[in-house]
């Protein structure tokens, strides 16, 4: 990335995060930042909600692992009333 594309960002996944982000900008002139994959837990509680994933809309916000579902809807209607209630009734 140095040599073809130095002004473009490396965006780092891959565990772990943060030492590798580090390794990468101590040991490199590449601009990177680490981001968790953790945004994608919430496909898990679509499994068990038996909500079809074509039909959700999420917005995430956050930083590294500090991350906050902002947004929740299922066809187009605001879900957080639908895992609200498998809480109360069903965890």
């Amino acid at each position: 990335m140095e040599e073809y594309c130095r002004d473009a960002w490396l965006i780092q996944t891959a565990n772990p995060i943060f030492e590798g982000t580090t390794l990468i900008h101590r040991q490199s002139r590449i601009k990177v930042v680490g981001i968790c994959h953790g945004h994608l837990g919430y496909k898990e509680f679509l499994k068990v909600l038996k909500m079809d994933e074509e039909h959700v809309k999420v917005l995430m916000a956050g930083f590294n692992h500090n991350i906050w579902l902002k947004e929740f809807r299922y066809k187009g209607e605001d879900a957080y009333p639908i895992l609200d209630k498998w809480i109360r009734e069903e965890a």
